[in-house]
């Protein structure tokens, strides 16, 4: 006797190779969608629905769960993989409305980390195309300026990378959208350290979250901003880089059932694991299930297995093993309660530096260490297992609306040294995506959006930087490079990156070093 069905979510590059709609799975994806599109927004099948459920400036309709999205929390990536199982199922009924076979339909994920780049990391070919094959307008097709166009305008974003606009096969670099970063965090939730966590901090219900976890920061945000672009207006340019509008482009929903496969993929990394708090597995949300024609509440623990819980795997994942892991029962009967966030770790100031304001394409700021801070190259070289944690961090950050949404940020790069993604000096990338771009008013209860935090672990970078000879016991010097703009041989270049027409400022308050 046959078991139930298991959906088997497909990399949409080994689908449509060269050649869009080649396949039935993409070609049936964009019909729904149309069907999707031609239902009335109170409707919560619809399109319009279902992106506002993740957010939208225009006012809900009495008892809609519009704005729901989490970021910058422990909850990001259990309620995204809520929010696409119900939208795939809700798909799946509308490729047989739309007169397709929804057998077997599951819903594609764009693979833009491996592979052979540039191909995977442009955006998929049935995301570009005007026409179905059969001459009618593409559902999946967004036009500029709702995508990157990589205009003058786009440039002076910090967006100037691509080489052309996304839809003519612009090509986001691939250090922007590698997880390995992100890999190294054995910590799912923010405590324990490092900080941010793989998953991100332990909050409640956070909507506009301002500390984004390592997976969601990279190759998340910046995947949502190459792909948007320049977001001035509310809305109306540039949906994938705010939060607002980012559902509304066909494209989110590709990028977030590859972002869900990347945190199956680092749970098969050793030491490696959930959350086993019962305030995170025992947190639900809400959301309409086609099947029962009814809304239901789902709980974190209802959704951390996609093959017994939800009836889905990836065509990569690895064959099932004899028993699947289960949660001890002692958490799942963990009475639900609010969710408080713990008091952080306790972290020891060494370095500080601020308030900064970088008000051109290339900037610095300069900062002393004390205390620890001389030691902490020569503590990390002689025993790391037992060295703490040491984190570069960039407290209550603002951008003006016409700064760059994406720098790159080197830690003690020698003066007039070109800046280099794979030297001893880069940290990392801050990217804005959501950090308080929200257009519409905090959620009852919900805090207003604080200065955007980033927190970066350094400890393995302090410990090279100590092991070269480039470590500065006494102090230390951040450099920020708009969008890592490129020179005429394809390298970052400070030169390229001081032509960029940047005239918004980033604001600063501290450029702090501490350690955990």
């Amino acid at each position: 006797m046959a078991g139930p069905t298991v959906y088997v979510r497909q990399n949409i590059w080994s689908l449509d190779p060269t050649t869009a709609f080649s396949s039935p799975v993409t070609l049936n994806y964009a019909k729904a969608v149309g069907v999707m599109k031609r239902r009335p927004a109170t409707d919560p099948t619809s399109w319009a629905y279902q992106a506002n459920i993740h957010g939208t400036p225009d006012p809900a309709p009495p008892g809609a769960d519009w704005n729901q999205c989490q970021h910058g929390t422990w909850f990001f990536l259990p309620w995204h993989r809520m929010y696409i199982y119900f939208f795939e199922k809700i798909v799946r009924a509308a490729v047989k409305e739309a007169g397709g076979d929804p057998t077997g339909w599951a819903l594609p994920y764009w693979n833009y980390s491996d592979g052979p780049a540039p191909i995977v990391t442009s955006l998929p070919l049935a995301l570009r195309a005007k026409t179905l094959p059969d001459g009618s307008p593409n559902p999946l097709y967004l036009a500029y300026p709702n995508r990157n166009a990589n205009s003058p305008n786009d440039r002076s974003q910090g967006l100037g990378l691509i080489g052309a606009g996304i839809n003519d096969g612009g090509q986001i670099p691939p250090r922007y959208v590698t997880y390995a970063q992100a890999f190294v965090y054995r910590n799912f939730s923010y405590p324990p350290a490092p900080d941010p966590g793989f998953g991100g901090p332990r909050t409640g219900f956070s909507h506009q979250g301002s500390n984004h976890g390592e997976l969601e920061r990279q190759p998340h945000d910046n995947v949502h901003v190459f792909v948007g672009g320049a977001s001035a207006t509310v809305c109306d340019d540039g949906w994938m880089t705010d939060p607002d509008c980012a559902a509304r482009d066909a494209v989110f929903w590709l990028h977030h059932s590859n972002i869900d496969r990347l945190w199956k993929r680092w749970l098969l990394r050793s030491g490696h694991a959930n959350a086993t708090a019962g305030t995170w597995l025992n947190q639900s949300y809400r959301f309409y299930d086609p099947d029962k024609s009814a809304f239901v509440n789902m709980a974190v623990r209802d959704v951390l297995q996609t093959v017994s819980q939800l009836g889905y795997r990836y065509d990569d994942d690895p064959p099932p093993v004899a028993r699947p892991v289960r949660i001890p029962q002692a958490l799942v009967a963990e009475a639900a309660a609010p969710v408080e966030a713990p008091a952080v770790s306790p972290r020891t100031l060494v370095g500080s530096t601020g308030p900064v304001v970088v008000a051109a394409p290339v900037g610095s700021a300069a900062g002393t260490l004390s205390g620890q801070g001389p030691e902490l190259g020569q503590l990390i070289a002689s025993d790391p297992a037992r060295a703490p944690h040491i984190n570069l961090n960039l407290v209550n950050v603002e951008r003006d609306e016409d700064a760059a949404r994406v720098f790159d940020l080197y830690l003690n790069l020698p003066d007039q040294q070109q800046p280099d993604p794979t030297s001893v000096y880069f940290v990392g990338h801050a990217t804005f995506f959501g950090h308080g771009g929200h257009q519409h008013p905090p959620a009852e209860g919900e805090a207003p959006p604080a200065g955007t935090t980033f927190s970066y672990d350094i400890t393995n970078l302090v410990n090279e930087q100590e092991a070269q000879g480039v470590w500065d016991p006494k102090g230390f010097h951040v450099t920020f490079v708009v969008g890592g703009h490129h020179g005429e041989e394809g390298a970052p270049s400070l030169a390229a990156a001081a032509g960029a027409d940047q005239t918004g400022a980033l604001r600063i308050g501290d450029v702090t070093i501490t350690t955990e």
